[in-house]
This record gives structure tokens, C-alpha cells and sequence, in this order.
């Protein structure tokens, strides 16, 4: 794509999925940086971006020929080469134009360079159906036998209301979260304090579980060793649950502030897990 320009003018081309950064006068000053947005390139028409409303964000489409022209203006080329992997990007900001907290993970996820968030189109999986209890049972195996030590367990108890709610509250699947250590354990916060015990404390078709690994811990796996020495230094209450930093954090999520990723729908929205599989 390029911009119809004046002769004299210096030409560029975009492609889908390109970055361009730039100054906003509407927004604070990103310290020591001379850009404070970022906008993606989705068409021929322009770019999309996450403005000011109102009513607070929302999607903003810049047009093409107004991207030379924006204060400080920097371009990257998405580093995806393929053309279809580039659309699958665009389309995503495109079918979120209306939801900033979706657009933002997405934002996320390509600083990071986790492509998956752009291959499904969404941020949260869809839940599998199983016929019989032996394609559970054979689904259960295969989830087990992908897990590596340190990948984020998280569940929902469709059966509990509490459960539900925390999810739909939250704006997500998920209501908890526990840390897989290995050899079938996991480590988590619970209302009686932080516990350690087996993968299977979820197995049942009453939970949604899924395993999620963090984008560096693709390059660098950790041992069991490692994951035993995070843990141990967690900031949660060993002979406790700590309710009003749960409550303090779900209210954030609910108004849709996600920087916290102590959450378990908040850590999606940070654009940096990978879904490894899910039962």
C-alpha cells in the first residue's frame, strides 16, 4: 500500500499488520520516548488505534495519507513476512475495533511477538465437547503429557455459580489459577492458604482447565527446581486467602483495567501466554 503523495514528496509503503508510532498530544508523554501511541495498519484505508471518547477508549481509524504527517512518526515492519500471517493480524484489530481491552492485548501480544492471540482471532479459547467419558479420559492424557513445570493452570468450575461469576465478572474464562511444578503437581492460593497438590484436583467434566506458557518460557523451560524456588517466594498468605486484594483486583478488571495480571482473565489481556491445550 502507498499513500497518494506529491511528486516531491518522499514515498513509503505499509503493509498489513505494520506498526506506526507516534505523538498524541492528548495523551501523557511516555518517558524518556518522543512517541506515546502506537496504531496497526489494517487496509488499504488506514490504520486503527485506541483513542480518547467520551465515555473513555475507544478505536480510532487514521487515514492513510494522514500517517506521514503525525508528530514524530516512526514506522516498524511487523516482523511476520507472510502475507497471510500479516492479514491474520489486521483482522484480528479489525474484529475488535469496538473492545480496547481486546485491541490492547493485541498490541501486546505483537510487542512480544505471540502470534498464536492472531491465529485464533480471539483471546479466549472456545470449550471442547466430548461424547463419551473415554474421549475425556483420552483428552485428559493428551493435556497431562503437554505440560512443562512452570505453565499457568487455569480453570473455571462450570458447576459453581462463585465460579461463573468471577469469570463473566472479569471479563473471561477463567476464575483461578494455580502454577504446574511437575510429575503431575501443582502449586496455588486457595481460601485456606497456599497448598500443593495433584493436576487431578481439577480433573472432572464439571472444569474447564487449560495450560497456558509464557512466551520467555518457550526459549527458556524451567526445571522443576526453579519453579519449587518461585513458589516458595510468593507474596500470598500461607495460612490464608487474601480476599481484599482478590476484590481490589476483580473491581479493576471489571472497569477493565487489566495491568495487573494477578487476575486470572488479566493475564490473557497481557498479550504474553500461549495456550498449550485444555480440557
Amino acid at each position: 500500500m502507498m499513500p497518494d503523495q506529491d511528486a516531491s514528496a518522499p514515498r513509503f509503503v505499509v503493509m498489513p499488520a505494520d506498526i506506526v508510532l507516534y505523538f498524541d498530544r492528548r495523551f501523557p508523554p511516555a518517558p524518556g520516548d518522543q512517541t506515546n501511541q502506537v496504531a496497526v495498519i489494517v487496509d488499504e484505508w488506514g490504520a486503527l488505534c485506541i483513542g480518547k471518547g467520551v465515555f473513555g477508549r475507544r478505536i480510532e481509524r487514521i487515514p492513510l495519507q494522514k500517517l506521514p504527517s503525525l508528530p514524530n512518526v516512526t514506522f516498524r515492519r511487523t516482523n511476520k513476512p507472510d502475507h497471510g500471517q500479516r492479514q491474520q493480524i489486521a483482522n484480528y484489530f479489525l474484529k475488535h475495533a469496538d473492545r480496547p481491552s481486546y485491541f490492547e492485548a493485541g498490541l501486546r501480544a505483537l510487542q512480544c511477538e505471540n502470534y498464536q492471540l492472531f491465529e485464533t482471532g480471539e483471546l479466549f479459547p472456545k470449550r471442547p465437547t466430548y461424547r463419551s467419558d473415554e474421549e475425556y479420559e483420552a483428552a485428559w492424557s493428551r493435556f497431562k503429557s503437554l505440560l512443562k513445570p512452570f505453565d499457568g493452570i487455569y480453570t473455571v468450575d462450570r458447576s459453581s455459580r462463585i465460579s461463573r461469576f468471577i469469570a463473566w465478572a472479569t471479563h473471561g474464562t477463567w476464575s483461578h489459577v494455580a502454577v504446574y511444578i511437575g510429575n503431575g503437581e501443582i502449586h496455588e492460593s486457595v481460601t485456606s492458604g497456599l497448598r500443593e497438590g495433584p493436576l487431578e484436583l481439577y480433573k472432572g467434566r464439571q472444569y474447564w482447565i487449560a495450560a497456558y506458557r509464557h512466551v520467555g518460557a518457550i526459549a527458556k523451560p524451567r526445571s522443576i527446581e526453579e519453579v519449587r524456588a518461585t513458589v516458595a517466594s510468593s507474596p500470598f498468605r500461607r495460612d490464608g486467602y487474601n480476599y481484599r486484594g482478590a476484590i481490589r483486583f476483580g473491581i479493576r478488571a471489571f472497569f477493565n483495567d487489566h495491568s495487573p495480571d494477578l487476575v486470572p482473565n488479566s493475564a490473557m489481556y497481557a498479550g504474553n501466554r500461549i495456550l498449550i491445550g485444555q480440557v
